[in-house]
């Protein structure tokens, strides 16, 4: 029996975009971005199909043993004419957990729309996009590439851009060394957020980054993975000049609003619940059950 054809529709389209751009998002947050309000089964059994045709895979995460969507060279190739022009055509950057931690928390609690005034800038941007084609705001530099931006402007007119990196494993010290020299040249970077695996290797970096630092602030904050995957935006810093501030009323601070102005939904949570299958949606409300008496 011939197989029926899967038709891509505009939604189709719009999910490959979303996972070309963030690389590894969960079940979870695909349905809740796309398949917002409606039943906890419709986002998954869609993107069965589109797995079933070939255009995207789901890949294990080795840290919690938990699964990610991702593009095959298939799902690429049907979006690749209404991308903006690349440096190639190798799409895939084998760090599944990397970019996974990187694009959760970067996307947090702004899954369904970014504030006015501010931007989300993935890795896979700032890899592939030619140089010419990034915002303005994006830090041009040829010898450290961060996991990704936020920019932020605030209503006083004020501008702010945070970069994000992931560190499951120390580096040789020339990485943090260039990443070190990155921030000092580029002054308009005002922190750069790392998630890390534990306390001692974010105690260790830290020290590493500000040892003969040539600016005055504590310019890097340690989030750590375990908390990440619990919390995500309300994970707290726990090394570095804003510890204990949660990473929601980190990024509200540099918005211009007060932590009492802060107000933390479940949704940046989606993008850290990495079961593969049947997520309940955090906006879905069932219909009440009608109940029959004798």
């Amino acid at each position: 029996m011939k197989r029926k054809k899967v038709v891509i529709t505009e939604r189709d389209l719009k999910i490959l975009i979303f996972l070309w751009r963030w690389r590894y998002v969960t079940t979870s947050a695909i349905s809740e971005k796309f398949f917002h309000g409606l039943h906890n089964t419709r986002g998954y059994i869609r993107l069965l199909k589109l797995k079933k045709r070939g255009y995207i895979q789901s890949v294990q995460l080795i840290i919690n043993l938990g699964y990610a969507w991702t593009l095959t060279k298939k799902g690429y190739l049907q979006i690749k004419e209404t991308l903006p022009e690349l440096t190639d055509d190798n799409f895939l950057e084998q760090k599944p957990n990397q970019q996974h931690l990187a694009s959760a928390v970067l996307i947090g609690e702004w899954l369904q729309k970014v504030p006015s005034g501010c931007a989300l800038y993935s890795r896979q941007q700032l890899r592939m996009k030619k140089a010419e084609l990034h915002p303005k705001w994006v830090p041009q530099c040829d010898f450290y590439t961060p996991d990704g931006y936020w920019y932020i402007s605030s209503p006083t007119g004020s501008e702010s851009i945070i970069a994000i990196g992931v560190e499951l494993h120390r580096s040789p010290p020339s990485k943090y060394d260039r990443a070190k020299d990155f921030i000092e040249v580029h002054t308009k970077i005002k922190n750069m957020l790392w998630i890390v695996r534990g306390l001692h290797l974010a105690e260790a970096i830290h020290h590493k980054l500000n040892y003969r630092s040539d600016r005055s602030e504590d310019l890097h904050q340690f989030v750590l993975m375990d908390d990440i995957f619990k919390h995500n935006w309300a994970s707290q810093i726990k090394v570095g000049a804003f510890t204990g501030l949660s990473i929601h009323k980190f990024i509200e601070q540099n918005r211009g609003n007060t932590p009492a102005d802060a107000r933390l939904t479940k949704i940046s949570r989606c993008l850290v619940e990495t079961r593969l299958s049947h997520p309940r949606s955090v906006t879905y409300k069932p219909k009440a059950k009608t109940r029959i008496l004798d």
